[in-house]
């Protein structure tokens, strides 16, 4: 059955003075805004911000991961990081964007991280000796979740850049991120090549960090 609009509607006119007062709320509201960069600038900020704040971290407790490391195991290692890195920040640049392709859900690029950092760990440090492995890994954890506090916070700057529509994606972006900054930081600082202590203790890092997201971007939802 057609909807049939009342007569009394249909021939009603807009008061002159109330549509004066909408145009001018709306002048007086808009601004101009200033347009993003590019997705590629974006992430190569997000990358060179990455390596600095990860240095400058990594120098108050030392290089010695860096400096004992094999050239061979050093260029692998951080390889991965750096290319994680790169397609997480990818990942934020989605969520920053209403309406873009997106190419990898958060979801997806917390597993890449876990599971590449994971198996380079396990081809470059094939040890799982366990002895004081707690107290030898709880220094760790703290320093990486402690590292990846300023990263969060400089993440969740660039995006409020942007316009996030699903708030839990974006908040686990940015927790998937900062975590990983804080394993870079133990990479750096970290002597001890042992693949039990690194699954654990570093890459547990992203685990955390990335439910810590999770939680903040449901309450925010709930909201």
């Amino acid at each position: 059955m057609p909807f049939e609009v009342p007569a009394r509607i249909g021939h009603a006119a807009p008061d002159s003075a109330r549509l004066a007062a909408i145009r001018k709320t709306f002048a007086e509201s808009a601004a101009p805004v200033r347009p993003l960069p590019s997705n590629a600038v974006i992430m190569a900020f997000c990358l060179g911000v990455f390596i600095a704040l990860g240095v400058i971290l990594a120098a108050p407790i030392g290089f010695a991961g860096l400096a004992n490391m094999s050239a061979g195991a050093r260029w692998m290692d951080y390889s991965v990081l750096l290319l994680l890195a790169l397609a997480l920040a990818g990942v934020i640049v989605e969520q920053m964007i209403p309406g873009s392709r997106h190419t990898m859900r958060p979801v997806w690029g917390i597993v890449l991280a876990i599971v590449l950092l994971s198996l380079t760990s396990l081809v470059l440090f094939p040890d799982f000796d366990t002895n004081r492995f707690v107290p030898r890994g709880m220094p760790c954890l703290r320093y990486g979740l402690l590292s990846s506090i300023p990263a969060a916070g400089l993440t969740w700057i660039l995006m409020r850049r942007g316009y996030i529509v699903d708030p839990l994606a974006g908040a686990i972006s940015g927790g998937a991120f900062s975590g990983l900054l804080g394993a870079a930081v133990l990479a750096l600082h970290c002597s001890i090549f042992n693949a039990a202590h690194i699954l654990v203790w570093h890459v547990g890092v992203i685990a955390v960090t990335s439910a810590a997201g999770a939680c903040i971007g449901f309450f925010q939802m709930r909201r």
